[in-house]
């Protein structure tokens, strides 16, 4: 990875830090997780539980 980072202040509004749950699935699934729980914290935030196969 070439360059720096920097992380804005309002991560709400910074698309390229949002994840799906899709995405997130998808990269869980790859490296060998599966789901364990889903946790729905608000509308519109949540946490995924993942644990090895």
């Amino acid at each position: 990875m070439t360059g720096q980072v920097t992380c804005p202040k309002d991560r709400r509004s910074a698309q390229e830090l949002q994840v799906s749950r899709q995405q997130l699935a998808g990269w869980m699934r790859d490296a060998g997780f599966v789901q364990a729980a889903d946790v729905k914290l608000f509308t519109d935030r949540y946490v995924l539980v993942c644990a090895g196969r």
